[in-house]
């Protein structure tokens, strides 16, 4: 079965295909990640500044929630908004906005809860709008010999500079403003970057075919997939130190687990994009789901296996990331311009449920079922995910 999609429309003076342009390529890319270190170091700065000020864990954790409450607002606008205005508009304006309501979090009192949650809540939602439009044309840009490699190499950025944000927020501390002064520099870097390396005319035109039932009903798997990757990126690795921990490793050497699944999920990107543009994206997906699952259900065995417990966590993280970014891959494969935006803005809200839920669904399985449990739910869900895969496969033939 293959999806009629809507063909990118740009201007006359753009008129060749978007890969042609290597800049506004960068251009995007660069922006993007800048915006993704912008959110490593402001995420934990507010935790970290509330706690300060005495704010009870449950305002603490409503305020982290804000972002993806955002992002669920936002998400239905995205489609209609990049078929009206330009893409260098809609970015370079979201960038602005981020910045201005971080901008607002120095000035505003912690004291003014409300306000502090409409904040962050803006802020959710303009990123929501970058990360949205930059993936893509990320995506529409890349060419389908190169887009595994491309993509993965995308992904592999945006991770380093995510996690380079709560390194740099440990070196310059969060009792001062200097954080979020780097945030908000940040953000009108990238939108300056997208303001003059992304042409003025260029937008998505034609109208999309689907809506969110209709994405789910052409790529489930993909869909299992953002949902999967929703849960191991922020319930299961928030908790993972806690995993550790109960089988007997110290604080510190639990935290470093979460680093090394980390590292894997980054640094095993762009060989699994390769393998994906030599080999095709369904035999290295499938193989993605069948290590996350093996690994997910010897994880309890490993955690005793002394100093093979290491690579078995690089795996671990180079699988579970590697179901999310082939995802996004064949996104780019199956969909052109406004089913493209649409396809990337159901990822944004299956994303975001998957955000609100993750952290809770995975107390839930350690209180009820054993910490132990948080590893079986997800090797349920790797379950789940090569299961919608075999079946998106047999719908399309």
């Amino acid at each position: 079965m293959h999806e009629q999609s809507a063909a990118l429309s740009p201007t006359p003076d753009h008129a060749h295909p978007p890969s042609r342009h290597p800049a506004q390529l960068l251009a995007v890319i660069a922006s993007v990640c800048i915006v993704g270190f912008a959110t490593g170091i402001t995420v934990p700065w507010v935790s970290l500044a509330l706690h300060a000020a005495g704010v009870s864990p449950t305002r603490i954790g409503l305020a982290a929630a804000a972002p993806a409450i955002g992002t669920l607002l936002v998400v239905p606008f995205i489609t209609p908004w990049s078929e009206r205005y330009t893409t260098r508009a809609l970015m370079a304006g979201s960038a602005l906005i981020a910045a201005l309501s971080m901008a607002l979090l120095a000035v505003v009192p912690l004291s003014l809860f409300p306000a502090l949650l409409l904040l962050r809540l803006l802020m959710g939602a303009a990123c929501s709008v970058l990360f949205i439009l930059g993936e893509a044309w990320i995506n529409q840009m890349a060419g389908s010999g190169s887009r595994g490699r491309l993509v993965a190499a995308y992904a592999t950025a945006f991770t380093v500079c995510q996690v380079s944000g709560p390194a740099v927020l440990s070196w310059v501390g969060s009792a001062s403003l200097l954080p979020l002064a780097l945030a908000v520099a940040s953000h009108l870097l990238a939108g300056g970057v997208l303001y003059a390396g992304f042409p003025a005319g260029v937008k998505f035109s034609g109208e999309k075919s689907f809506g969110l039932l209709g994405f789910l009903k052409r790529a489930p798997a993909v869909a299992v997939a953002v949902g999967l990757f929703a849960f191991f990126d922020v319930g299961l690795l928030s908790l993972m130190s806690l995993y550790g921990m109960h089988y007997g490793h110290t604080e510190r050497v639990a935290l470093l687990m979460v680093t090394v699944v980390l590292v894997g999920d980054a640094c095993l990107q762009v060989p699994l994009g390769a393998l994906s543009d030599r080999l095709g994206r369904l035999p290295v997906q499938i193989g993605c789901g069948l290590v996350l699952l093996f690994t997910a259900l010897g994880m309890p065995f490993m955690m005793q296996a002394g100093h093979a417990l290491w690579p078995w966590l690089v795996l671990f993280g180079a699988s579970a990331g590697g179901i999310y970014t082939l995802g996004i891959i064949r996104i780019g494969d199956r969909f052109q311009g406004p089913d493209l935006v649409m396809a990337n803005a159901s990822v944004g809200l299956l994303w975001g449920v998957g955000s609100l839920l993750g952290p809770s669904i995975g107390g839930l399985t350690i209180d009820y079922f054993s910490p132990d449990g948080l590893m079986h739910a997800l090797a349920l869900l790797a379950a789940l995910f090569l299961g919608a895969l075999v079946w998106e496969t047999r719908l399309r033939k």
